[in-house]
């Protein structure tokens, strides 16, 4: 129970001490661009599927 409430107080005393601006910009920049390079990938690889979903569901028809 003790190892807990460290636990909780470090995380409060994180949360409370706040980086400087330009730090907290630059992370919260690399991290938006990691999410949108991720969502880019996403899309290009769900699209190929699609496209080869069509193809072969198309080539199967004829």
């Amino acid at each position: 129970m003790g190892d807990r409430s460290i636990v909780i107080a470090l995380e409060t005393d994180a949360m409370s001490r706040k980086p400087s601006s330009r730090t907290a910009r630059r992370a919260a920049a690399k991290r938006a661009a990691i999410i949108q390079s991720a969502c880019v990938c996403v899309m290009l690889v769900s699209g190929a599927l699609v496209a080869l979903t069509l193809t072969f569901a198309y080539g199967t028809m004829i």
